[in-house]
């Protein structure tokens, strides 16, 4: 099998199981980790994030459906999920959209989930919402400033590969806000992030 996406920890993979068309995220063995402490960290960060899809999805959240997991191998069998990734939207249709992202992103923030890459390319614009992919980096945290971390993403993506949504980022915020009990604090708290980065 030749992988569709190559990320730093793991190959993506289109594959059938059981005579249905799937997604197979397998993790990469790192040859400068010994063998034993390797298969540890690929087995724990492979149950990690499965207990963060099966969590998002409680919470409401659309991510896909875990169908097989070797976690040994570091491989999840995943539903396959059909749309457009929102990062190949056009400027209009996305800022329609950003109110339920915000409100999406809210939902896993209060179910104390940090997505860990929140970029345009890991949500999928199906025919009736959205769906959140790829929890890998994903943790289990109610932290203020992780959620934050969590957003400065999201906003960092909106700025440089969304210029012409000018309103995005916004609509995001302000949504994220109201659904969100705990909403501006952590919106509020990006602005300390970002003062942190530009004075170190």
């Amino acid at each position: 099998m030749k992988a569709f996406f190559q990320g730093a920890e793991a190959s993506v993979f289109k594959t059938i199981f059981f005579g249905e068309k799937c997604v197979l995220k397998k993790r990469e063995k790192k040859a400068y980790r010994a063998k034993p402490l390797d298969e540890k960290i690929i087995a724990e960060r492979t149950r990690q994030e499965c207990q963060l899809l099966a969590k998002a999805k409680n919470a409401g959240v659309r991510v896909p459906v875990i169908l097989f997991v070797g976690k040994k191998k570091g491989e999840i069998f995943l539903e396959q999920v059909y749309g457009k990734t929102v990062k190949n939207l056009p400027a209009k249709e996305l800022e329609k959209i950003c109110a339920l992202i915000g409100k999406n992103i809210a939902t896993l923030h209060d179910a104390g989930i940090v997505h860990g890459d929140l970029t345009t390319a890991n949500i999928v614009k199906e025919k009736d919402g959205l769906a959140f992919l790829d929890f890998g980096l994903g943790f289990f945290s109610g932290k203020t400033e992780d959620k934050a971390t969590d957003l400065l993403v999201l906003k960092k993506t909106f700025s440089a590969g969304h210029q012409k949504a000018k309103n995005a980022w916004k609509k995001t915020a302000e949504s994220y806000i109201t659904n969100s009990p705990g909403g501006r604090q952590v919106i509020n708290h990006i602005t300390e992030i970002e003062k942190r980065a530009r004075y170190s």
